[in-house]
């Protein structure tokens, strides 16, 4: 399901990069199904993340499960005015807002399975077709496994946030919370990328590790070896970071 939202952007553009976020946990707090718009309450600092994300050439689009309207549990028109407050808040708080809002309303239990359902990456597919996302250096960023197992379906990199359940997702990076995750990625992750890029093509056509689809990356700081780390990974190439051990969780910012 589409909620169209204040951007103009559709795939006649050029191709723009994305942040895809889950919504409860990430854009505000986690209280179980949200029904009615007293109930939704965004977390400290988003507003002002999105508006810096608004002002840089990543789109943020949410991409979230709803199964409580398979369920019967409130309807769609009930969702909307949730959404509907959203809006209103980011817009008052810090005149920002989502590029566009995904949403599945199907829960497995009631309806079956689907392929919008997350971890599935259906709708994520349906959001980069449609803005003509650039996968290469798009991201979903949420705080459960099913986020992360979608961001990499789709072929993005994964972000999971301090609050994520369970301690290690299998996403590239962690990080305290939303704003962190936005200064990263508009601060320093743009010339660590570049660089990682010029090493990771350096050794796709040297390294026998890479040769055997396993990399060993031996970094001069966790955060650049991790982010090299993403980048290979983005080729089909396994890797463990070396200062971490094998299978270690990724440093927080």
């Amino acid at each position: 399901m589409i909620v169209p939202r204040r951007s103009s952007s559709s795939s006649a553009g050029r191709a723009r990069p994305a942040l895809f976020l889950d919504r409860d946990g990430v854009i505000n707090a986690e209280i179980g199904y949200i029904s009615h718009p007293d109930q939704m309450r965004v977390l400290p600092g988003v507003p002002a993340a999105l508006r810096q994300l608004n002002l840089s050439d990543y789109l943020s689009i949410v991409i979230t499960n709803q199964g409580a309207i398979a369920k019967g549990l409130f309807d769609e028109d009930a969702l909307e005015r949730v959404h509907a407050r959203l809006d209103r808040i980011l817009a008052q708080k810090a005149d920002a807002f989502v590029d566009d809002l995904f949403y599945c309303p199907h829960h497995p239990d009631v309806s079956g399975r689907c392929a919008c359902r997350k971890p599935a990456p259906g709708l994520l597919e349906v959001a980069i077709a449609k803005h003509n996302v650039d996968r290469s250096r798009s991201f979903m960023i949420g705080d459960k496994s099913i986020d992360i197992e979608a961001g990499r379906a789709a072929g993005l990199g994964a972000i999971a946030i301090a609050s994520a359940h369970g301690p290690y997702l299998g996403e590239d990076y962690r990080f305290a919370d939303l704003p962190a995750a936005v200064d990263f990625i508009l601060g320093p992750y743009k010339k660590l990328a570049e660089e990682a890029e010029i090493v990771a093509s350096s050794m796709l056509h040297t390294a026998e590790e890479v040769r055997r689809r396993l990399c060993v990356v031996d970094g001069a700081s966790v955060i650049a070896a991790r982010v090299l780390a993403e980048r290979l990974r983005r080729r089909g190439v396994v890797c463990e970071l070396a200062e971490n051990g094998a299978n270690t969780p990724p440093p927080q910012g």
